[in-house]
């Protein structure tokens, strides 16, 4: 069994000697492994990665010498051992050797001594080692614990077992305003609580005396009133210290001001009682979704007790409409540091249903990880019949409106057939331009109430599809060729409201019914509409066309034409709006109404 391994440099330049030297080293104990090397590069070299356990070099060598070795190894790698073998050698020359730090010289015709000389080298280096890492441990320890000593939050003593105080740190001398000497060598029961004796504890026995007896560590708290009159909470531990003989030598005493935790308690305290007390069910679940808190809204709206959901999974308890899967990536999402409300409803314990607003968010320890899920629970059961209740009548209004809708339609439906059977049985033109003028004007209050039926919103109306399908109804009724008058047509994002779409359809009805008959008796040209929202939220209506135009001596106020007189009637009269004119290269008017 090899005891242990050694790494060898020898300088040496005859190869014959190396491997004597090689040879009488040699232990079967031990395991070695040699370099050699003659010259000043490689042996340099060999300290430095080799790292030899111990260096055996020649005295004299044609480019080095041993001398130079040495002071070089001294230098660079002190711990190492260094043994001179050589020829021979005068006493001064060995003086020198030794003086230069070699730990020993051999001559090369008395070789046998080199195994022992190089054991016994390598073990004082061992030794020596072992002193040297001691000592640095020693120094290092009581340096450590005198800088735990020294920088500790907490207020520390150390007394002997005659009550006298030995040591205290920088945070006891800082809390409590003494000066160190104010402190060494005076009574623990001097110190604070003035007391002529050993101290007690609301008649209990002295703390320390307690550590005395039992040798165990004692605990305790204890409250103060500073100078202010501030009241201040201690954490006092007090421990022994045993000596190298296992007795007990000292006492430490810790003092931890836990006046903030005292505090943090009592408002914890109330919260919680705040919490007990709330109508809204909590429950607070870990990582892997088992409750570790419920409060008692909860007990009352489950019906479940607190012994029979703790340490349960919300998922197996509330057999709710949320599926499990779906739960689940619910609590993944929280888990994640994301915050999530919803409205589900819940089974309680005997089998009824009931709803819930929830809010679910993470919540975080001391060290701001993510510990578990918060959920707090409103009972919204009457609400959501309630608001069901109201779904359902507004559901029989929209149907009864559309329905009402419908029936205007059919109608108007019905008046423009009978108005067209009167035209079928008018003779005279202008009779026939009168029933055509009224059946366009149907019609355009039959498109506003068609379009009713038919959107789901029928508060806002598209302003785009009004005068798109009363231009189509005009060109139509008139019998305007396709595509030999064009509508050019613009709108901002806007809407017509309800009460104000029928006026504004036929107020439309009538522009684009007197471009498409008037503009262009050749029967080629363009309309063009543009509708817009003004600053004052308005809706303005601009339609143009680039025809023969309106004559001068028209009064479009006082006009007898029905159509302008019901464009003013409708503008000013119902909507609260201004109507004007523009005859520059054709006829422009512009409508600006309220949208109300």
């Amino acid at each position: 069994q090899i005891n242990k391994s050694y790494r060898i440099l020898v300088l040496e330049d005859v190869a014959e000697d190396a491997e004597l030297i090689m040879n009488e080293v040699l232990d079967p104990d031990f395991e070695y492994e040699f370099r050699q090397t003659d010259n000043e590069y490689e042996f340099k070299l060999f300290v430095k990665q080799f790292k030899p356990d111990i260096i055996l070099s020649d005295y004299r060598l044609p480019d080095y010498d041993g001398i130079s070795a040495l002071k070089y190894v001294l230098e660079h790698a002190p711990g190492i051992p260094f043994i001179v073998i050589t020829g021979s050698i005068n006493e001064e020359t060995a003086v020198n050797c030794m003086k230069w730090g070699a730990v020993d010289y051999i001559l090369k015709d008395k070789m046998s001594r080199l195994r022992h000389a190089v054991q016994s080298a390598l073990e004082n280096a061992e030794m020596r080692k072992e002193k040297e890492e001691s000592d640095k441990a020693l120094v290092k320890r009581e340096s450590y614990y005198r800088n735990i000593l020294k920088y500790m939050h907490d207020d520390i003593m150390i007394i002997s077992l005659d009550y006298i105080i030995t040591d205290v740190n920088s945070a006891f001398l800082s809390v409590e305003g003494y000066k160190r000497e104010d402190v060494i060598g005076k009574h623990c029961y001097d110190i604070g609580d003035n007391y002529a004796s050993p101290c007690t504890m609301r008649g209990s026995e002295c703390p320390m005396k307690q550590v005395l007896d039992t040798g165990e560590t004692v605990r305790f708290q204890k409250s103060m009133i500073t100078e202010n009159g501030k009241t201040v909470w201690n954490d006092i531990l007090m421990s022994p210290l045993y000596n190298e003989n296992g007795s007990i030598s000292h006492v430490i005493e810790s003092y931890r001001d836990i006046t903030e935790l005292v505090q943090v308690k009592e408002s914890n305290s109330r919260l919680l009682s705040a919490v007990e007390q709330s109508s809204a069910a909590t429950i607070m679940q870990d990582t892997e979704g088992k409750v570790e808190y419920v409060n008692n809204a909860f007990t009352v709206i489950s019906g479940y007790t607190k012994e029979e959901i703790l340490g349960k999974s919300m998922i197996t308890v509330n057999s709710g409409e949320l599926p499990e899967k779906e739960r689940e990536d619910l609590y993944r999402q929280v888990l994640n540091g994301e915050s999530r409300r919803m409205i589900f409803h819940n089974r309680k314990k005997e089998g009824s249903d009931y709803w819930v607003s929830a809010a679910m968010a993470p919540f975080t320890d001391t060290e701001g990880k993510i510990s578990g899920i918060v959920e707090v629970q409103d009972d919204i059961t009457d609400r959501m019949k309630d608001r069901n209740q109201i779904e359902a009548n507004l559901k029989e209004k929209e149907l009864l409106l559309h329905e009402i809708f419908h029936r205007v339609n059919n109608n108007l439906q019905i008046m423009i057939s009978l108005l067209n059977m009167q035209m079928e049985g008018t003779v005279k033109s202008s009779e026939r331009e009168v029933l055509k003028a009224a059946q366009t004007r149907v019609a355009a209050m039959a498109i506003i109430e068609n379009m009713l039926y038919q959107e789901q919103d029928i508060v806002h109306i598209s302003p785009h599809y009004i005068v798109e399908s009363i231009f189509s109804m005009l060109a139509e009724s008139l019998h305007i060729p396709y595509g030999s008058v064009t509508l050019q047509l613009e709108t901002d994002d806007c809407a017509v409201e309800l009460s104000t779409a029928q006026p504004w359809a036929l107020i439309i009805n009538e522009l684009l019914s007197n471009c498409l008959k008037h503009a262009y008796p050749e029967g080629k040209g363009i309309v063009s509409v543009k509708i817009s929202v003004n600053h004052s939220q308005e809706l303005v209506l601009l339609v143009r066309d680039t025809g023969i135009g309106m004559a001068e001596t028209i009064e479009h106020r006082e006009s007898d034409t029905t159509g302008l007189r019901l464009v003013y009637l409708l503008a000013e009269g119902q909507l609260g709006g201004s109507v004007s004119f523009s005859k520059d290269g054709g006829t422009s008017v512009t409508v600006i109404c309220k949208n109300i």
